[in-house]
């Protein structure tokens, strides 16, 4: 709060609350960016009074990720073209004229194609990244994504060291247990249910997934963009989402990935109760 009256702009993840305290005590501010879903965490009702825009971004996550896959696709991209291909014309024309070729020129093409394998599968997993919300919406993806890049390329150096007859199997297991580890790290978190709150029923969480979540998980969606629901996903009665009660938590509630793009307007407190919800499904 010390340095609230000298700030300009603010940006906050999903976490972070802004609150009219806050806002009063930033008399330079001229903007908050909520690089999550949702504005729900800002008190807009005081942004609005002292002429405080607020606005939000909610694909920052999976867009940064798409932008490193973008960047090293890039240099992949030039690799080939400015390092690959070109090694090899040189080499294929001094051939052709009897000459004897300059062995760094097809040094360095090897090099180059050497970075582009071992850039190969990161680049994979962040093309199917948007698949993953508990890595991009965590709130170290940077670290969980380059974390996810060491141990991808380790798998790749075992493998290409095989194919030198350098058979190093502890590659492997350290590779396992350093996924399972990070698997763990980015597990959503269990929620806590405050001693003596009020249990949520099914019938309380159906009409909020009825209003915030049908308009794609129904078996007649209303969104122009799906002409059948998700993956298969519907949840138009009672026993469809206590069926699929794990996925809405995961999505809606522990990495709030869902509403995609909070089209339909899930409020926080909504969320709140969902996760109550989850968390005492099965005592009702």
């Amino acid at each position: 709060c010390k340095r609230l009256p000298a700030v300009d702009a603010v940006g906050i993840r999903s976490k972070t609350q802004i609150t009219a305290k806050a806002l009063q005590a930033a008399p330079h501010l001229w903007a908050i960016g909520a690089f999550c879903i949702g504005t729900n965490q800002i008190d807009l009702e005081t942004s609005n009074q002292l002429g405080v825009p607020a606005f939000n971004a909610p694909y920052s996550n999976t867009r940064s990720y798409i932008h490193v896959g973008a960047m090293i696709g890039t240099m992949m991209a030039g690799n080939v073209f400015f390092g690959i291909m070109p090694s090899q014309r040189y080499l294929v024309d001094a051939l052709s004229k009897g000459e004897e070729p300059d062995p760094a020129v097809g040094k360095r093409g090897f090099q180059r194609s050497l970075h582009n394998n071992y850039f190969t599968l990161p680049l994979l997993f962040i093309m199917i990244s948007n698949h993953y919300p508990a890595t991009f919406s965590h709130s170290a993806n940077w670290l969980v994504l380059a974390a996810l890049g060491a141990i991808s390329i380790g798998v790749r150096h075992y493998f290409n060291l095989r194919n030198r007859g350098r058979d190093y199997r502890w590659i492997l297991p350290v590779a396992a247990i350093a996924m399972f580890s990070l698997a763990w790290v980015t597990a959503p978190a269990k929620v806590e249910v405050a001693p003596g709150a009020e249990a949520v029923s099914t019938a309380q969480a159906h009409g909020i997934i009825m209003q915030r979540c049908t308009t794609c998980h129904s078996a007649a969606p209303t969104d122009v963009a799906f002409k059948t629901a998700p993956n298969g996903v519907m949840f138009d009665t009672e026993d469809q989402i206590i069926s699929n009660a794990p996925g809405i938590y995961a999505r809606s509630v522990a990495t709030e990935s869902m509403p995609l793009g909070n089209l339909t307007g899930m409020t926080a407190e909504e969320r709140s109760l969902l996760g109550q919800w989850y968390a005492t499904l099965g005592t009702e």
